[in-house]
C-alpha cells in the first residue's frame, strides 16, 4: 500500500465519507486506517470534524449523516464544509507547529478544567477524566505551551470570578436546576 501524505489522507477521507453518503461504496478498513493516521495528529484534532472523531467506520458515519440530511447535495456540502478548516490548514504556507509556538511565546495557552458534582446527582468522574487530559497534554511536544488549571466544587455564583475570557464550556453532567 502506497503511504499518502497527510493532506492525501485528509482528502481521502473526505472522498470517502462524499462517496458513502451519496449510495456509494468505499473500503471501511481503509477507512479505519486513515482515521488512526489523521487522529495520531494531535496538533490537528481541533480542526478534525466531529463525525470523524466519533464515528469509528463507515457504518456508524451512515447512521449519522442519513438522518442529517435527506439530499445527497446537502450531505456533500456538510462534508466539505466541515473539512474546508482542516483543509485550509495543511493547504497553508504556516504549518500547524509554528502557529502553536508562536502562542506560546505570546503566553501559555491556557485551559481552565471547573467541575463540580452534586451530591443529589450520578457521579462523574471528573477526577478520572481531569487526569486523561493532564496525561495526553504532556506527552505532546507542545506540552510548555499549555496551561492547565483546576477548580473543584464550583458554584455558579463565582463561575465568573474564575473566568475572564469567554470560551466555549464541555459538560458531562447537568445540573437538576439548569436551563436547557
Amino acid at each position: 500500500m502506497v503511504e499518502l501524505s497527510l493532506i492525501e489522507t485528509v482528502e481521502t477521507i473526505q472522498n470517502m465519507l462524499v462517496s458513502r453518503a451519496t449510495g456509494g461504496a468505499a473500503s471501511d478498513e481503509e477507512y479505519k486506517g486513515l482515521r488512526h493516521n489523521l487522529l495520531s495528529h494531535v496538533d490537528l484534532k481541533p480542526l478534525v470534524p466531529r463525525f470523524v472523531v466519533t464515528c469509528r467506520d463507515l457504518s456508524q458515519f451512515w447512521v449519522f449523516i442519513k438522518h442529517k440530511f435527506a439530499h445527497y447535495q446537502k450531505r456533500r456540502e456538510y462534508i466539505w464544509e466541515k473539512f474546508a478548516p482542516l483543509l485550509d490548514k495543511l493547504e497553508g504556507e504556516e504549518p500547524i507547529q509554528k502557529s502553536i509556538v508562536r502562542k506560546s511565546q505570546s503566553g501559555a495557552i491556557k485551559i481552565l478544567f471547573l467541575g463540580a458534582n452534586p451530591s443529589d446527582t450520578t457521579r462523574l468522574r471528573l477526577d478520572k477524566e481531569m487526569r486523561e487530559i493532564d496525561d495526553v497534554l504532556r506527552k505532546t511536544e507542545y506540552r510548555d505551551v499549555f496551561e492547565l488549571k483546576q477548580h473543584w466544587a464550583i458554584r455558579s455564583s463565582v463561575l465568573c470570578n474564575r473566568t475572564t475570557e469567554p470560551s466555549e464550556p464541555r459538560g458531562e453532567g447537568k445540573h437538576p436546576r439548569s436551563r436547557p
